[in-house]
């Protein structure tokens, strides 16, 4: 949410109107490209990686132990 705002904030600095507009309009651009790349990595790819890393990890103990281990015995093991 803060990011938001954040972004929209920065949107009148980034189109670069008024005195100095075209000396801060980069910096604008770059900080709010910064903030959406961060957020978007934030709150999509590292949930996805890792989702695949644990799916990959149930595979391979699947296959090693030649049986399903339950969530609840893998879990009991990392406390």
């Amino acid at each position: 949410m803060t990011n938001v705002a954040i972004i929209f904030s920065m949107i009148p600095m980034a189109l670069g109107r008024g005195q100095g507009g075209e000396r801060l309009s980069p910096m604008a651009v770059v900080a709010i490209g910064g903030i959406f790349s961060s957020t978007f990595l934030t709150l999509f790819v590292v949930p996805v990686l890792y989702s695949l890393i644990e799916s990959v990890r149930e595979f391979v103990t699947q296959r090693v132990f030649k049986q399903h281990v339950p969530d609840k015995v893998l879990a009991s093991d990392q406390t």
